[in-house]
Order: structure tokens, then sequence, then C-alpha cells
């Protein structure tokens, strides 16, 4: 477990986030699945059950993953992405919620 605080907008910025995170959360499975991304292992983008907990996979949790600080780590170079697609590919927002990409690169700038 890590604490953060007397970060200055801190607060603010997770109040932000936060709820968009469960209404990602409570998208449909169908919707959801558009925005998971094999090709990258899974580390950008939505990812649910691909993670093993004592063998199994875990259904327990969602994750959302994005580089919050390029969008595009590879600059278009599309032999960098084919080479390092864990690292270099393209974040993905869902539709659905068109102010998380704003609000989670916010408090990931922060922290």
């Amino acid at each position: 477990i890590c604490a953060v605080r007397g970060v200055p907008g801190l607060k603010e910025a997770r109040q932000r986030l936060l709820p968009q995170a469960r209404q990602l959360a409570r998208l449909e499975a169908e919707t959801l699945q558009r925005y998971e991304r094999p090709e990258a292992h899974y580390c950008f983008g939505w990812s649910r059950g691909r993670e093993k907990f004592k063998g199994k996979p875990d259904l327990a949790k969602g994750s959302f993953y994005a580089n919050p600080l390029f969008e595009d780590p590879a600059e278009g170079d599309e032999a960098v992405r084919a080479k390092y697609p864990y690292a270099a590919s393209r974040n993905v927002w869902p539709d659905e919620l068109p102010d998380l990409a704003k609000a989670f690169q916010e408090l990931e700038k922060l922290v």
C-alpha cells in the first residue's frame, strides 16, 4: 500500500477520477471488450480476468491502463510499436466516458 499526501490538487483530482472509474467498471462486458488490447499484452486499455490469482483468472477486479504522459509513446512509429507493444501502444479511451482521459492524466501527472 502506498499513501500519498501533501500534494496540492491531489484530493480534487482524485475526486474527479474515481466516479469515472466506477462508471467504467459498470459498462457492459461487451462494451469493455472493445477497449481490451491483447496485442499490447493488456498493458493498455481494459483488462479483466487476464491476471492469475492462485492459478485461476482473477475475475474479482478489472484494470484500466494508459500512459499519462504520451497518447502515442511510439509517436506513430509502427516498428517501435511492434517491437514494444506493452510500452509503446496508443492509449485507448472509452467513448462512453469523454472526461476519463483528462481526469486520468491529471491525477497521474500529480502522482
